[in-house]
Parts: structure tokens; sequence; C-alpha cells
């Protein structure tokens, strides 16, 4: 089976495999995979997998091809140990839906002084809530939907970093962006202000 095909991958190539470096599309392949042969991986079932990742999820086609890569780490090792005689992932192109969708809309750059004037008219309508996030947002160049989801125990105060982690992402990566030493400063003085057994940062 696929599933414990994976596992052994996962034991004897650990140092190397990128299978695992997006958990949720591990989980989603393996949770859609894992009970067939691995001799029954179809090119058309793996094409329909992607797509429907792509209808659910929003991902663009450069994400895609990462998923793709990632693995096709495991399929090539199944090539090398002779489970399979090629790798499946080889043969598998993206619909004309994907390939032709339309281009997201360019991202919009604020110049310093338009920001100013936003967060001072945010903290003039609501210092409590509205400001701390937008400044927050300003400072770490975040999705707001991810920054919501921000605990304390995300904010490392001692290294000046902040984790998002991989299920509040819309690519469903973790990543960590420094802190400038204006919104480390900031953070340190809402944290007193809101008492630290709180658990939300916003």
């Amino acid at each position: 089976l696929v599933s414990q095909l994976m596992n052994k991958h996962l034991e004897e190539c650990a140092a190397s495999t990128k299978v695992l470096t997006t958990e949720w599309r591990f989980e989603h392949f393996i949770d859609t995979f894992g009970k067939r042969d691995i001799v029954d991986l179809k090119k058309k079932d793996l094409k329909a997998w992607l797509d429907q990742l792509q209808k659910e999820r929003g991902l663009s086609a450069k994400t895609l091809n990462k998923t793709k890569s990632h693995l096709s780490h495991f399929t090539i090792w199944a090539v090398e140990e002779g489970y399979i005689r090629e790798n499946p992932f080889e043969r598998v192109w993206f619909s004309e839906s994907v390939k032709n969708a339309p281009r997201k809309k360019p991202r919009i750059v604020f110049k310093p002084e338009v920001l100013e004037d936003i967060l001072e008219q945010a903290k003039a309508f609501d210092k409590v809530n509205l400001y701390p996030f937008l400044y927050a947002l300003v400072h770490l160049g975040s999705r707001a939907g991810e920054t919501l989801k921000l605990k304390w125990d995300d904010i490392d105060m001692d290294r000046g970093v902040v984790s998002f982690r991989a299920e509040n992402t819309k690519t469903g990566e973790a990543r960590r962006v420094p802190m400038s030493s204006y919104l480390r400063v900031f953070l340190e003085t809402l944290l007193i202000k809101r008492f630290e057994e709180v658990v939300d940062v916003f």
C-alpha cells in the first residue's frame, strides 16, 4: 500500500526527502491514495487530485508544481527501489483551467506617508483592537487572516521572530518573519496591557 511504502520511504530518506515540507498537502495525499497499491497510482488520478487542490485552496500553478516536485521524492524512490517502473508524476500535466487561470491582481504598495495616515486614522477610531492589528500588518507584511490567528506562543520576543503556523497560512506552509525593533517594542507593550494569560494576540 502507498501508506506503508511512504512510511518506509520516510524512515530511509528522512534527511533528504521533501514530502513533509508542506504537511497538509502530504496528509491530503495519504488520505486520498494511502490505501491503494502503488502500482495503481495513475496519471489521471494524480492530475485530478492536483486540480482538486487548486480549486479547494486557490493554489497557483507555482504552488502546484512545488507540490508535485515534493511528492515526486517518494515516487522516484519507489522507482529506484523497484516498486514501480516509472514516476507517475512525470506524466502529470495541469488542466487548461489551471494553466490559464486569471493572474492575481497586482499587489498594491502604499507609500510610507499613506500608511502613517491609515494608522493614525485607525488609532483615532479604535485604539484598542483595530490599531494594534493594522500596525502588525504593516510591519509584518502578512495576510489579515493569518495575522488574526496569531497566538502569543507564536511571538518570540527574545529572537525577534513571528512564526506563522502552516494550518493558518494560505499556502499551507509555515514561515517565520523577523520583527522590526518598532514592532517588538509595540508587541511587548501590548502584552503587558493585555495581561500575559491572554492566548490570542488580536
